[in-house]
């Protein structure tokens, strides 16, 4: 029924599913992945895929599908009021990253490359409100506070980046049996990657950007894709489409 219903809908298609987390969204994506698909998550919902594609055995993915993602969300989610996250929308990195460098906001962190006109910083609360008007002055469109509880994926999570790396530790990674794609490099972990690469590549993206702009042009820049987006929201797929709608109008 399973692979009758994924033939039915992507046959002769390649898919890649994305931000597949919790239970429901794990049997979901191993049952996709079984049948073909290729995979990558986003921020938190990375650090679940390893138990997915064999990347750790049968004792260390218990421990990590009964700890990891948990452990990374008490982390990361321990309540810094004196710091945030913002999403500047209409310009892109470049001139982000510029704005940052010529105004004086070296506290602020680029934190997502989420589509070519949106990036979200991070910093402290009274910085990043301080540069609301320097941005909007540069050209952004619009610049919205999100409703998170630190200053995700920038310096200010280092402390949380140390314990997460003492938490996987312990365990063994191996070769992924299907492609993922890793949220700090955009590129696919590597056939010669050592378990401590990949404990690497886990523990840096807390304190790195999320490429996902990279991961997802990557992906694209492959041939035919479709994607395929496991979650509560639909969040990723509207990115996905403005990337793959400038990468288009690019090649023409």
């Amino acid at each position: 029924m399973a692979k009758k219903f994924f033939n039915g809908v992507y046959e002769g298609r390649r898919v890649f599913v994305t931000g597949a987390s919790g239970f429901k969204g794990s049997w979901l994506c191993h049952w996709l992945t079984d049948l073909g698909a290729r995979v990558t998550g986003f921020s938190l919902y990375l650090p679940s895929n390893p138990c997915h594609f064999e990347v750790i055995g049968l004792s260390d993915r218990i421990r990590h599908v009964s700890g990891d993602v948990r452990k990374l969300g008490e982390l990361m989610g321990r309540p810094r009021a004196v710091e945030t996250m913002v999403a500047v929308i209409g310009l892109d990195s470049a001139c982000i990253e510029e704005v940052i460098r010529e105004n004086g906001l070296s506290a602020i962190d680029v934190a997502n490359f989420n589509s070519p006109s949106q990036t979200v910083v991070s910093g402290p609360s009274a910085e990043l409100e301080r540069a609301g008007p320097i941005f909007e002055r540069a050209g952004a469109s619009a610049y919205v506070p999100l409703p998170v509880s630190a200053a995700f994926h920038s310096r200010y999570m280092a402390d949380a980046g140390r314990a997460f790396a003492d938490f996987l530790a312990p365990m063994t990674f191996r070769r992924p049996e299907v492609p993922v794609i890793a949220n700090v490099t955009g590129r696919l972990y590597g056939d010669d990657d050592t378990s401590e690469t990949v404990r690497s590549l886990l523990t840096r993206q807390i304190t790195h950007p999320v490429q996902w702009l990279q991961s997802v042009r990557y992906v694209l820049a492959q041939g035919s894709m479709e994607f395929v987006e496991v979650g509560p929201r639909n969040v990723l797929t509207p990115l996905v489409q403005q990337i793959r709608r400038t990468m288009d109008a690019a090649s023409r």
